[in-house]
């Protein structure tokens, strides 16, 4: 029997896990409480770790000890707050929702022990690779991380609407997928032909999502009851998380009403606030402006414009506010398609990838080993997604001796990409040559992050001057980076592994952390 496809939406807020049921169809696996969606909220209580629902009820009572948005600090050092006075990595609280989300998954499922995991398409590699660290915690092997438009766009193509029985397109379909997340925003454009997902260019913004409106609402709700009884719910951390969780409830409210009415209690007083649909979008015009901005400037990257979209669609829970859906229809004149499930079609799209995965994996070793070939399980499709950030090569300015990154792949190139370049050592008689790879540098060169190293030495020292240096740097359809350096006859090469911010002694004990449900080590 072959092993489970299930794909996982790890998400800001919420989390999902899908999986290709008996039909080959993706199906939502519902958590341990029979919900379709998991918080992503970990409560680090003295016994165990706690993740989902009842951690974020205990935000309001105990929020020294709940990890909420961990998300948006992947790639750091350490989470944003100290939990019961300790400081955590993200990545270990990270690996307690994936752990969590995994066991739920195995009960409908049976075993697994890889899955595919989506990301938002602006991650950049520090923040990929520490989502591939937690996962490695919580011992689940990522076989391939797609960006999340990508996998919605998949979902939407493959279950609705607008793909016949064999899953291709009777016509090109120039889509935008506009993903607004609980705490991230993605915007991708796509261009569908036949069987064929091209990601024409992709922007984001990780530091955006609906938790920025609710934060906004709430704002709006302690300036009222400061004005009325003169204290301040926001001092208090217990009084600042009731106030968030009433904000995000009237922000929901708001999507079906056209006003709602806010209680708010804090320090034995009490006040009801009203709030209507058009103040609470006034409030946050800037945020959506945002969002706008961003989806602009991916169609013009994309070299296409809003009047030449077939379809826009919405995913992420937040994409469901009323505003979002007006703005879209005004700026490209189409119905915004919300028939997947906003919270549930990225998840859906992973599954289907990881379907996909399973069956080139089978019948490449069945083709090997002279077995029969498996029949595919998922539609022929194919997807090509783009380098989400630009990748080079630091070099020294002749002129300035300054150090700056050199872009051989720019950003929104499709991959698998390769290029080639030739550069010169810095000097005559150079018998080492080093090649840092750096993602991300903006025009000016500046700002890349490293990515890894490759060393060229033992080169003759009798040159009399500087000497070429030919670079090759290759992404695979995975994002997975090579690169090769030759110089005078030398070569280095190696795939770069971007190694774990965390140190093999640190690995170690957070994986024992995790498999002891979070108990503090």
């Amino acid at each position: 029997m072959p092993a489970p496809a299930v794909g996982i939406d790890l998400g800001t807020t919420r989390s999902v896990v899908a999986w290709l049921g008996p039909d080959g169809r993706p199906e939502t696996i519902p958590n341990a409480e029979g919900d379709r969606t998991t918080p992503s909220v970990v409560l680090l209580d003295p016994e165990r770790a706690i993740v989902g629902t009842e951690a974020l009820r205990a935000a309001v009572a105990e929020p020294d000890r709940v990890a909420e948005l961990v998300k948006r600090d992947m790639g750091k050092a350490a989470f944003s707050k100290k939990l019961g006075g300790k400081a955590y990595p993200p990545e270990a609280l990270q690996s307690l929702i994936l752990a969590q989300l995994k066991r739920d998954a195995e009960a409908v499922c049976g075993p697994i022990d890889r899955a595919v995991v989506t990301v938002p398409a602006f991650f950049d590699d520090r923040r990929r690779r520490a989502t591939r660290d937690a996962a490695d915690l919580a011992d689940l092997k990522v076989t391939e991380m797609i960006n999340e438009p990508t996998a919605a766009a998949v979902a939407f193509g493959t279950r609705r609407g607008y793909l016949n029985a064999e899953g291709a397109a009777e016509q090109r379909e120039q889509v935008l997928v506009y993903d607004l997340g609980g705490g991230t925003f993605d915007v991708t454009a796509m261009r569908i032909e036949g069987l064929d997902f091209k990601v024409l260019a992709t922007e984001g913004d990780v530091l955006l999502g609906g938790a920025d409106w609710d934060a906004r609402l709430a704002d709006y709700l302690a300036e009222a009851f400061k004005a009325k009884h003169g204290l301040d719910p926001r001092t208090d951390p217990s009084g600042l998380r009731r106030l968030l969780r009433e904000a995000e409830a009237a922000k929901k409210s708001l999507t079906a009403l056209s006003s709602t009415t806010v209680t708010v209690e804090h320090l034995g007083q009490a006040a009801r606030i009203p709030v209507s649909r058009e103040q609470f979008e006034e409030l946050t015009s800037d945020l959506l402006a945002r969002t706008l901005f961003t989806s602009k400037q991916v169609l013009k990257k994309a070299g296409m414009s809003w009047d030449k979209l077939t379809r826009v669609l919405l995913v992420g829970g937040s994409s469901r506010m009323t505003q979002v859906k007006t703005a879209l229809q005004q700026e490209s004149g189409l119905e915004p398609d919300a028939s997947v499930s906003a919270d549930e079609a990225v998840a859906h799209g992973a599954a289907v990838m990881a379907g996909l995965l399973r069956d080139r994996t089978a019948r490449r070793a069945a083709k090997k080993a002279g077995r029969p070939i498996p029949p595919k399980s998922t539609s022929g499709l194919s997807v090509a997604d783009v380098c989400s950030h630009a990748i080079g090569v630091e070099v020294t300015d002749p002129t300035t001796k300054e150090k700056r990154t050199h872009v051989l792949i720019p950003g929104n190139t499709s991959i698998p990409a390769e290029k080639s370049m030739q550069f010169r050592t810095v000097r005559a008689g150079q018998a080492v040559v080093t090649v840092n790879v750096t993602e991300g540098a903006d025009a000016a060169g500046r700002h890349g992050q490293p990515v890894g190293t490759v060393v060229v030495d033992g080169l003759p020292t009798d040159a009399t001057k500087p000497v070429p240096v030919s670079v090759t740097l290759r992404m695979s359809a995975s994002a997975t980076l090579s690169v090769r350096a030759e110089a005078q006859g030398k070569v280095a090469e190696a795939t770069l592994e971007r190694d774990s911010g965390l140190s093999d002694d640190d690995r170690a004990r957070w994986r024992t952390f995790v498999r002891d449900d979070g108990v503090a080590v």
